[in-house]
């Protein structure tokens, strides 16, 4: 209906949806890729920065599903810039969150671990229900990695709660890479103990289970 109006607008955010639709719920990169790069070039053409930061940020997501950590990162960090040039709280949180995963992929911990710390902060200041479950998921990923596999099973508990509280399962693209993460420190901590741990995260807020530390 956009296309037939001739409404640029309204065809660039249908696009962009779509694309949202199809990489973060259905795992289907290569049709989500297309779809973005024509609401991106129709964004840029309308001169809408806050869209274009939000396309450039769901672009760095595809990238690092695929693996392309070089491209992601370029991506999050344009759309960083925009998001901070227009003072957008959700514009910034979302990037971090990514960017967090880039710097996870490339063995940079220490980087991710902060990157995640300051998504989460703004996530639980705006009340960001979305984003708050990717964060304490992220995080424990690399706490885990570090050594620390029960306040890991607890960041995944509260995770699990918050989602399924919202009704919103763990995106596909990160299905395989969420279960690897937890098999390890599963296998690190022991099945009783990182049940036990689970679970005490499962009646946790998000600050309670970040306080476990």
């Amino acid at each position: 209906m956009h296309r037939a109006l001739g409404n640029k607008r309204g065809i660039a955010h249908s696009l962009h949806r779509l694309a949202w639709v199809l990489l973060v719920s259905q795992g289907d990169p290569a049709q989500a890729r297309s779809l973005l790069e024509e609401a991106l070039a129709l964004f840029r053409e309308l001169g809408d920065k806050g869209n274009i930061a939000e396309c450039l940020s769901l672009a760095g997501r595809l990238a690092l599903s695929q693996g392309d950590t070089s491209a992601a990162r370029s991506l999050l960090e344009e759309s960083l810039r925009l998001a901070r040039e227009l003072g957008s709280q959700w514009g910034i949180a979302e990037p971090l969150a990514m960017l967090a995963q880039v710097e996870a992929s490339q063995g940079d911990l220490a980087a991710a671990r902060t990157l995640y710390e300051q998504g989460l902060t703004i996530a639980r200041e705006r009340n960001y229900k979305d984003l708050l479950p990717i964060c304490l998921e992220g995080l424990a990923d690399v706490v885990g990695v570090q050594g620390e596999p029960a306040w890991a099973a607890q960041l995944w508990g509260a995770a699990e709660a918050l989602r399924e509280g919202m009704g919103v399962p763990i995106s596909p693209v990160y299905r395989a890479s969420y279960e690897r993460a937890v098999t390890a420190a599963r296998t690190e901590l022991g099945e009783q103990a990182f049940a036990a741990a689970w679970a005490e995260g499962r009646t946790m807020t998000p600050e309670q289970a970040l306080a476990a530390q």
